[in-house]
């Protein structure tokens, strides 16, 4: 048999090149298979309207090179960029070429594959959404419709300057095409109109420029072909815009899902009517409606939660059309010394309740309890997802008294569901060698049950202050009581239950410490709509790394939102205002907040402080 020639094709199974779409620019709208290969890139190589959140599915060891090319401002040439990939390829690495829309339609992409098989290098292209659907369908536009038109034609705006005449039919395309969409075609907004016009479309035909479409900044001007120069200068256009032309864009004005809809249904007139003719009756007879759809559209919201605490917060915002920046004041690290919380692990028997002030608080203390498992080999972990088996010391912990009847005191019933708990007018019906416990919050709450741990109080008022209201109306004197919290926490919840003639403990099981201020100091907040903050730490941390005049001056269009009393106390002691605070002291209570805080606002009602 002969032998293949190691010089011909090299490592052929350790590199290949995934010329890869990255959608139109909304992070959501990346294809699973684009983010199954970023995953395991070795090199990923993105243009200029990748949106940088997508990089995040890269591994932290993977070099990340910027080609990105805007008009007549190229970080590198196509020749310069097929050789990077080339270069790479060859070095055995798995490379990504991350392509904003679909890397085939008037993204270079073919040229790039076409210089990995002259190279005998092997190459798979993943499509992507590109912004000829995407970016109409987000402004309300369909491209077809079977009443208006069944086709279709999509074009590029800035064609190769080096070509000595348009590749583009005018005459055909003019009259020919229902529906035209160009790609990057604001700088060349004059020669389109003009061949447009010149070639037979009708200067009345409906047209609609979207700028920065899919994202939150996303701008939009309906008008007809022969105004559309003027509507796009006087709203100052830049790229990157898209240009659709066609009685579709008429519907738009049904269809505006983006920015909001008609709470009435769509009317049906005589189906003798042309589709043109029946929309036009129907815009001119439409009732004005209750407009509903996304209260947060457009606005770009800095969250300063740490790292990797902000998902479901950040979700919910983003569900409302906000764009999320993330900027983290504080960062939560785990203590030098932990013998102070091991000792009352040791001794955990011996108190009657246990208290968390935070999910931090029960993920340390659970690290803690599986790290003395192992040293002592005295009881196993405790039961948790991803691990098996309860310990005799969890059993210790369960309450095993009967379900307390409803009262009026703050406790939670015994395993009640989340947001359904029952009050308990004492401890009555549990074991006086029982141990039982508190949590904080909701977040709190559900953490201690993901460890199979029945929470028996839990304030109406997520705070120490809730908690000291909670167990007021309990008979606390001589009962031996561990806080599990964090280095920093205030005392308030100690020193009142010690006025109760509780024997109080705290165990601290984190701390949290400041991050970033040199990121904060440098920051940019002109383009900031909304800050938000969740803790008195992290607004202190934030609002210290610039002099009080400096935020001042630069803050005065920007919503301050508090996730509660004690963090809005901490923002006014820093000389800012605060315009949102939340009734219910979570993080869904917040965002809630401020839906609630722009849906007024959009109503032209007055908005109150606290919501």
């Amino acid at each position: 048999m002969k032998q293949k020639s190691s010089g011909a094709i090299y490592r052929a199974n350790k590199s290949k090149v995934y010329i890869t779409g990255a959608g139109p620019g909304d992070p959501g709208l990346i294809t699973l298979k684009a983010i199954e290969c970023l995953k395991m890139a070795k090199v990923v190589i993105y243009d200029r309207l990748v949106n940088p959140e997508l990089l995040k599915h890269a591994p932290k060891d993977a070099e990340i090179l910027y080609a990105g090319k805007a008009s007549k401002k190229h970080s590198l040439t196509q020749d310069e960029i097929n050789r990077l990939i080339v270069k790479n390829a060859k070095a055995g690495k798995t490379v990504v070429r991350l392509k904003g829309g679909d890397p085939f339609l008037f993204g270079r992409g073919a040229e790039e594959a076409l210089e990995l098989a002259k190279n005998k290098i092997p190459f798979e292209v993943i499509p992507g959404i590109s912004s000829a659907l995407a970016v109409p369908a987000y402004a309300g536009i369909p491209l077809t419709h079977r009443e208006f038109t069944s086709s279709v034609g999509i074009f590029t705006g800035h064609e190769d300057p080096v070509k000595e005449s348009s590749r583009i039919d005018w005459e055909k395309i003019s009259t020919g095409l229902g529906t035209l969409v160009f790609l990057m075609g604001v700088e060349n907004l004059k020669t389109i109109v003009k061949n447009l016009l010149k070639s037979g479309r009708s200067p009345l035909s409906p047209c609609c420029l979207i700028q920065n479409g899919t994202l939150t900044k996303q701008k939009t001007v309906s008008t007809t072909l022969n105004k559309i120069i003027k509507a796009a200068k006087a709203s100052k256009f830049r790229p990157p815009s898209v240009l659709i032309v066609g009685e579709v864009v008429l519907l738009r004005k049904k269809l505006n899902w983006l920015k909001g809809l008609p709470a009435l249904g769509f009317q049906r007139l005589p189906a003798a009517s042309s589709g043109f003719q029946r929309l036009r009756r129907e815009v001119s007879a439409e009732r004005r409606a209750p407009q509903v759809g996304l209260p947060l559209f457009g606005k770009r919201i800095l969250i300063t939660r740490p790292k990797d605490e902000d998902c479901r917060f950040s979700q919910i915002l983003e569900e409302s059309g906000a764009e999320c920046a993330k900027l983290p004041a504080i960062a939560i690290k785990p203590l030098k010394d932990y013998s102070q919380l091991d000792t009352a692990i040791k001794d955990i028997t011996k108190f009657q309740w246990l208290i968390f002030s935070s999910q931090n608080g029960v993920r340390f203390f659970k690290q803690r309890m599986d790290i003395l498992a192992q040293q002592t080999g005295k009881f196993l972990s405790l039961s948790f997802p991803g691990l098996t088996g309860k310990s005799r010391f969890l059993d210790s912990l369960l309450p095993s008294g009967p379900q307390i009847p409803t009262a009026s005191s703050g406790f939670a019933a015994r395993r009640a569901p989340l947001g359904e708990r029952r009050e308990a007018s004492n401890a009555a019906g549990f074991r006086e060698n029982d141990i039982k416990i508190a949590a904080i919050g909701p977040r709190t709450a559900s953490a201690l049950e993901a460890l199979s741990l029945t929470v028996s109080l839990q304030p109406k008022e997520f705070c120490q202050e809730g908690l000291l209201k909670s167990f007021g109306r309990l008979k606390l004197k001589s009962q031996n009581i561990l806080i599990i919290n964090a280095l920093e926490a205030r005392d308030v919840l100690a020193r009142g239950l010690e006025k109760m003639g509780a024997k109080v403990i705290t165990a601290h099981a984190y701390q949290t410490i400041k991050n970033q201020r040199s990121k904060i100091k440098d920051q940019k907040l002109n383009n900031i709509d909304i800050i938000t903050f969740t803790s008195a730490l992290a607004a202190k941390n934030f609002f210290g790394a610039k002099p009080k005049k400096t935020f001042r001056r630069n803050l005065t269009k920007t919503i301050i939102a508090s996730i509660g009393p004690i963090t809005s106390r901490a923002i006014r002691t820093a000389g800012l205002e605060v315009n949102i605070e939340a009734k219910e002291y979570t993080l869904e209570g917040l965002a809630k907040a401020i839906i609630k805080y722009y849906k007024l606002k959009s109503k032209n009602a007055k908005v109150k402080t606290t919501i």
